[in-house]
């Protein structure tokens, strides 16, 4: 499988999220080391007023600690690298650890048994191989430097390393960075204060940088096809072409050093990517689309990348208490025709080119002021700009299993400038450790985009080859056939939006050692958001419903000062406690836990949809015509390609909301989605070398987004199809298809169709996680081992994973978002999930590394793709409850064989209630059921060949996907698997891990690369 790095930026200019995402190294979180410890006598009694020093092996720099009444130390805020440890005081003999390494996040606790003698004797100290945290209750896994530039990665992408730490899961991204990262520390729940904006993880990164001595490195790596098996969906291809051209090549490297020993340093890193790939077109996809009238179908999309990433920084010692760094990195890439789905389901029309470029500068400087006092503040400025534009301007078509014509969403551009200035200030008081900060960020938005088809779109009922070919009866006349089209259409405007976020947090925090052995982590931070709200109180269908004597219209609009709030809350308070207890003093063993609440961000897209309402000029959907069934509706005598298009209603106006048009607002008590948290934990060493841990952990999260369709199809009322229905009803002033609002709309004088369907953006969704995380480290001179067990369950409204946005492919209406059968397994929900990884010395300077991973299947919704409630939406109506899913395979793709075998108004089937899935062969005939498990190992083997003490080669093989298993996913990246779709339903659409970014599986894959470190 070639790499395609579809999801880089989302379609809904999500490029705003990637370019805050990219920012974790400017330093928003904690990227430095603490070490702390006791200093005893030879008869157990606590030694007051000994020195500790811990010097830098790198840079020299030094940190120097007293110990307290109790023979207590602390160094704080050390940046991470290799440290030699001294302990002195008066009448003992001077301890010298002489290389203990110290990662990112972490509060390593070493002790020192001093002996008596004369300071100018040493005894050396032998630190242990794996450190337990004795003073910390957060779940925290740190990424180090050997497994970072060791273990296999695919596309360098160093997050993806995340996953050999509990909970973690593959997803497609691509941010390859690998050359400029140190390490890096993946915090899976915490409980201090000083980090906040995420109610999940938080991955913290330090970059490299120079030393006293020059080092650099420089690398090529590649593959092509003559390098890989065919993956599951080029087997289908016919032979000769299972295996697409492919090229891809890496390389760059890195130098650094002093420009002034002991004082000033450099680093600096360069990387390019180049690769050509495609993008295959399954044979059963290209048929569909070779019915298609008008369409271009091909059998391969090309796929190219190229990107260039260049960091430069300075580190500067001004004095033996103040530091600082700067730090400059730049990043351009272009992926042409990253919006189209792997395998693809569309043809050339529905490409796309896409161009990025980022710049960001960080400064740093860090001061401490006494052994008892650091400050440490940061600047950051960051400038993005983004362009996908499409490449026709053909009419965009969908159908259940294929699409043609402009990419919806397209044209769009962002630009983003981020200034950010944080300070903390940290303060050992006796037994206490304060820490308080400020963190302030502002963001200026500006760019156009679009959150739909420009122009005209066109929804059909079945695939193609059904219409051609009339294989259901239902259309005699093919794709002329009156009433065969299920939806039109045409959406145009302006779509620019300009906003101002300014994002404000204070905090304070207390590391409470309030006994030897047990330590209390007290925190309490304060978050804003101010200006990530619209001011609504201009959006056109905010004033239309103004105008309406309905209790739901009166109920949205009643408060104008909800409608004009800019800042979501100014209340959010967020207290965190933490415990850590050594049971038995010896700094072996840690009991820890916490409770907290944590705030995220509202999706800031979101709230874009109500600003494209808001200006002078209107982005909208001005015609929006639907169907009920094949010749029943609006469109009901409407001929594709014989008749025109719908015009458009007459008057209108580009700045006021269409008739028939469509609604987009925010819910006026929207806030911010948060969660509540707790977890309870064990960690042991095993022995000098090894660690076992086992943590429970309980998240419930509330106010989560989601769309809701506040003026939907009320079909169960006006359509006589539904049983208990009632078509005299005054409410059907339109029949068949009537809205909610139609009787209100038609008493406050204005046309039944005023408004067609609005989206109402609101936090009203909810979730529940649990999991239970068991991991065993090892760490010797020769080897590093990690092995974690995860069993967990997500549950959510909806089936959405924590605190996740969706988007209209979810919408819900008010009355159905919380059905019982409405709540389920979240689409991300693994039961089960092990992971293994590990580097391994050999003989010979040789080293292996794997990296292994399983994971129990994913769930997904059996989808009838028919409307079965009566609300107009079909993305989230699903089959019947009791109905044979293998009887609704084989009707795949015939929506009337659907609707026999799932009569309307049914209680359909729990939301995310399948984990298997079907393998057919050509005629589409079941050939296998599979399940959607992961299973995965990469290899990396490596020999090094070393010139002295300072130069070496390395030559390796990476092999991803060591045994080729066939790791596949049963449905879109919402979860869903429409029965109307003949090629996807219950059957592979895509590798594992669909969504935005490139997909997870991949066949096995050697990729060959060489390495020069100095």
């Amino acid at each position: 499988m070639s790499f395609n790095p579809k999801g880089v930026f989302s379609r809904f200019a999500c490029l705003l999220v990637l370019s805050a995402a990219l920012a974790p190294t400017l330093m928003a979180q904690r990227v430095n080391a603490d070490l702390t410890g006791r200093v005893l006598d030879q008869n157990g009694a606590a030694v007051t007023n000994a020195t500790v020093t811990a010097r830098n092996l790198g840079t020299s720099a030094q940190r120097t600690a007293q110990t307290n009444e109790d023979g207590e130390y602390v160094v704080r805020e050390m940046p991470p690298g290799r440290y030699e440890i001294t302990v002195e005081a008066a009448n003992f003999s001077k301890a010298l650890v002489r290389d203990l390494e110290l990662n990112i996040g972490t509060t390593s606790t070493l002790n020192f048994d001093l002996k008596p003698g004369q300071l100018t004797e040493t005894v050396e100290v032998a630190a242990g191989g794996v450190l337990v945290e004795t003073t910390r209750s957060d779940l925290a896994d740190v990424v180090t430097p050997l497994q970072v530039q060791t273990l296999p990665l695919l596309n360098r992408t160093f997050s993806n390393l995340s996953v050999i730490t509990p909970e973690a899961r593959p997803v497609g991204n691509f941010d390859p960075t690998k050359t400029r990262i140190q390490e890096f520390q993946v915090l899976q729940h915490r409980w201090t204060a000083e980090s906040g904006r995420s109610v999940g993880g938080i991955v913290n990164v330090v970059s490299k940088s120079g030393t006293n001595e020059f080092h650099g490195s420089l690398f090529g790596q590649f593959r092509d096809d003559a390098l890989r098996k065919p993956d599951f969906f080029e087997r289908q291809q016919p032979a000769g072409n299972q295996k697409p051209d492919f090229q891809r090549q890496e390389f760059g490297g890195s130098l650094g050093g002093p420009i002034r020993k002991e004082r000033l340093f450099f680093f600096g890193s360069y990387e390019r990517f180049r690769e050509r790939s495609i993008n295959l077109v399954p044979p059963a996809a290209l048929a569909q689309l070779q019915a298609i009238p008008g369409a271009a179908p091909v059998g391969i999309i090309p796929t190219p990348y190229n990107d260039h990433l260049l960091t430069a920084k300075i580190d500067h010692k001004i004095d033996s208490n103040q530091t600082m760094f700067y730090r400059y990195s730049f990043q351009k890439n272009d992926s042409p025709n990253d919006q189209i789905a792997v395998p693809a389901n569309a043809d050339l029309t529905n490409g796309n080119l896409n161009n990025n470029k980022i710049h960001s500068l960080v400064v740093n400087h860090t001061w401490t002021v006494s052994p008892t006092k650091v400050n440490q503040w940061v600047f950051h400025i960051q400038d993005f700009k983004n362009a996908i534009v499409g490449v026709t301007d053909r009419p965009n078509m969908i159908f259940p299993s294929v699409t043609t014509g402009r990419n919806p969403n397209v044209p769009q551009a962002t630009e983003e400038r981020k200034f950010q200035l944080r300070d903390d200030f940290t303060w050992l008081a006796g037994n206490h450790g304060l820490k308080m900060g400020v963190n302030y960020i502002n963001t200026r938005f500006g760019g156009f985009f679009f959150f739909g088809a420009q122009g005209y779109q066109f929804t059909w009922f079945d695939d193609p080859l059904t219409i051609r070919n009339n294989t259901n009866g239902l259309y005699p006349q093919g794709f002329s056939t009156p009433g065969a089209v299920r939806r039109i259409t045409f959406s145009d405007g302006e779509a620019t939006h300009e906003q101002t976020l300014d994002q404000i947090a204070f905090y304070i925090q207390d590391d409470w050692k309030a006994t030897p052995r047990l330590t209390f982590n007290l925190g309490l931070r304060w978050d804003a958001n101010i200006g990530n709200l619209i001011d609504q109180r201009q959006n056109r269908t905010i004033q239309i419903l103004r105008q309406l004597n309905h209790p739901l219209a009166r109920a949205i609009t009643r408060d104008e000062e909800k409608l004009g709030r800019t800042t979501p809350s100014w209340t959010e308070f967020q207290p965190r406690v933490g415990f850590a207890w050594d049971p038995t003093g010896s700094g072996r063993t840690v009991v820890r836990g916490g409770y907290g609440i944590f705030y995220d961000q509202l999706f800031q897209n979101l709230t874009l949809f109500s600003l494209s309402q808001v200006g002078r000029e209107l982005f909208q959907t001005i015609l929006d015509l639907n169907n009920t069934a094949v010749g029943a509706g609006q469109l009901a005598t409407f001929r594709f390609g014989t008749d025109p298009n719908p015009p458009l209603p007459p008057g209108f106006s580009i700045s006021e909301l269409a008739v028939g048009g469509f609604g987009r607002i925010n819910d006026p008590d929207a806030s911010e989605p948060y969660v509540q948290k707790f977890s309870v934990g064990v960690e042991t060493s095993l022995g000098s070398n090894m660690t076992l841990s086992s943590d429970y952990v309980h998240t419930l999260g509330l106010n989560e987004p989601r769309v809701q369709v506040i003026n939907p199809r009320i079909g169960y009322l006006c359509n006589s199809a539904f049983p208990g229905s009632n078509p005299a009803s005054p409410q059907c002033v339109r029949g068949a298809n009537s809205r909610l609002l139609d009787r209100a709309f038609v008493d406050a004088g204005f046309a039944p169709n005023r408004i067609e369907q609005i989206n109402m953006i609101g936090t009203t969704n909810r979730s529940l996680f649990d999991s239970w995380a068991t991991t065993l480290k090892r760490r010797t001179r020769r080897m590093v081992l990690s092995a974690s067990y995860v069993l967990s369950n997500a549950r959510s409204w909806g089936g959405q994973p924590l605190a996740s946005y969706s988007g209209n492919g979810i919408a819900t209406t008010p009355d159905n978002q919380f059905k019982p059968e409405e709540f389920g397994p979240s689409r991300i929900d693994e039961r089960h999930r092990i992971v293994a990884s590990g580097v391994f010395d050999l003989p010979g300077d040789f080293q292996i590394a794997p990296l292994l991973q399983l994971a129990s299947s994913r769930p997904y919704s059996l989808n009838a793709g028919v409307d079965l409630d009566g609300d107009g939406l079909v993305a989230n109506d699903r089959i019947c409850e009791g109905t044979d899913p293998r009887a609704v395979f084989n009707a795949r793709g015939n929506s009337a064989a659907i609707l026999a075998l799932n009569p309307r108004g049914c209680r359909q089937v729990q939301v995310n209630s399948q984990r298997i899935g079907f393998v057919t062969d050509s005629a589409g005939n079941i050939v296998g059921e599979r399940t959607g498990r992961f299973f995965n190992l990469d290899l990396r083997v490596q020999k090094s060949v070393r010139f002295g003490e300072k130069f070496a080669i390395k030559g390796y093989a990476d092999f991803f996907n060591l045994f080729n298993a066939d790791n596949l996913s049963f449905s879109n990246r919402l979860g869903n698997t429409p029965a109307t779709s003949r090629l996807f339903y219950m059957q592979p659409n895509a590798l594992y891990g669909p969504g935005f970014g490139p997909p997870v599986g991949r066949p096995l894959t050697v990729q060959l690369g060489v390495r020069m470190d100095f």
